[in-house]
């Protein structure tokens, strides 16, 4: 009963926040900053953390329960991957599942993860200001998926992004400057 107090004036305090600074009050933006990818990404490295100390976060993998996705809301399953230890880049991965409103346990595998390069993932733009750039720009189809990371490719991208898989190519936001591209 207090943890469900202590969030509802957590929840209050935020309400009142962005009603103090945005001419409109947004429901769905304060569920975002409250419960969004970057909460849950702070989330699963103090989890990681308490076992592999030196982990760092350098891969984001949502999608959602239902098949498809119209908003950030919408993806409810994740998959945090993260080298296990930054000061040995490569030397192994740990990962770790969120769904159903819960983390799973941090899982080693003693080999590096491929494609991705090491280091840490911002926190600037938020799924679901993605969502929005992407909307924005024109890619209106469902998406079945979303990974944010810096993907290994050349040239070397100059930022991480969230790659959106819809159907029959991939649409890429930059995490930082909200860029679009495409795949």
């Amino acid at each position: 009963m207090r943890r469900m107090k202590l969030l509802t004036c957590v929840g209050l305090a935020a309400a009142m926040l962005c009603s103090a600074c945005c001419s409109t009050l947004d429901l769905g933006n304060i569920l975002d900053l409250l419960t969004g990818n970057l909460n849950l990404m702070g989330q699963a490295e103090r989890v990681v953390w308490v076992t592999y100390p030196n982990a760092m976060l350098i891969e984001a993998q949502g999608a959602p329960s239902t098949g498809t996705a119209t908003n950030a809301a919408d993806i409810d399953r994740w998959a945090f991957v993260f080298d296990a230890d930054s000061t040995n880049p490569g030397s192994g991965t740990v990962t770790i599942q969120y769904s159903n409103g819960s983390f799973g346990e941090p899982v080693y595998v003693a080999q590096g993860w491929v494609g991705t390069i090491f280091e840490r993932l911002p926190r600037v733009l938020s799924l679901g200001d993605a969502v929005t750039n992407m909307r924005d720009g024109g890619f209106t189809d469902d998406f079945s998926a979303v990974t944010l990371r810096k993907a290994l490719t050349f040239p070397v991208p100059t930022e991480a992004s969230y790659a959106f898989s819809l159907p029959g190519q991939f649409v890429l936001v930059g995490a930082e400057t909200g860029t679009i591209t495409t795949e």
